[in-house]
């Protein structure tokens, strides 16, 4: 009998225990930066908290705290008397980016070069066939998804914590800039060639190489952007 009234007992205070709620406004805030970062909502697009309450079935607050978040990454904009926007990045901000991008992932290339496993090593070559796949297939967003994963495996390969850090805030901000170029006319090829040519230097576990190829490759986006800006071509 008193082990029936314990084994109750333990019912319900199983059945009483709080479950865990998911952080509305963490996941009110992943939502909107990937709508942001794949261009459902392009610079200039106005974010009104009523709106998007309704749309993601939320109450205004997490929407309130998403965009506050989504403002201290740069990815929007407050405008007084206005509200809240996509932010629109000129040339001289996408510029700037990419000078950053060069030396971060150019440094990143050279640290990971000497301390990359065996085991990531062949992890990277198993991501670059993956991408080299869905970059002949057309599937330039799964083919981005594959080229961060190769730069993330790089940095983390760094041993820099620090240099980590500054690269997840880094992409986060220009990502939506190279869902467009990656569209440019010969961008795509010249992405996988370059990305191979980057592959080849870490193989050979060249530091110098594997530095100069990372930053050559940022310096050809840099081209290409600017001639998109000339053109009107994206942002």
């Amino acid at each position: 009998m008193r082990h029936a009234k314990r084994m109750s007992k333990r019912r319900i205070l199983q059945r009483s225990k709080p479950s865990k709620r998911p952080n509305l406004s963490a996941s009110v805030y992943e939502r909107l930066r990937k709508a942001i970062l794949e261009y459902e909502y392009p610079p200039g697009t106005r974010l009104n908290e009523d709106e998007l309450a309704y749309r993601l079935r939320v109450s205004r607050t997490p929407v309130r705290d998403a965009l506050k978040q989504l403002e201290l990454e740069g990815l929007v904009a407050r405008s007084p008397h206005q509200g809240v926007f996509v932010k629109r990045l000129s040339p001289d901000e996408v510029l700037e980016l990419l000078d950053l991008r060069e030396v971060l992932e150019g440094l990143a290339a050279r640290l990971a070069a000497d301390r990359l496993s065996e085991t990531d090593l062949e992890k990277l070559e198993g991501i670059f066939r993956e991408a080299e796949e869905l970059n002949r297939m057309g599937r330039y967003a799964d083919y981005l998804e594959r080229a961060t994963q190769i730069h993330d495996l790089l940095v983390a390969s760094s041993g820099s914590q620090l240099l980590d850090r500054v690269m997840h805030n880094l992409y986060d901000r220009i990502r939506f800039v190279r869902s467009q170029t990656i569209h440019l006319p010969g961008r795509a090829a010249s992405s996988l060639q370059e990305h191979l040519e980057l592959l080849e230097a870490l193989r050979q576990r060249d530091p110098d190489r594997s530095e100069a190829v990372n930053r050559a490759r940022i310096r050809a986006i840099k081209r290409d952007v600017l001639e998109a800006f000339r053109h009107s071509l994206v942002f």
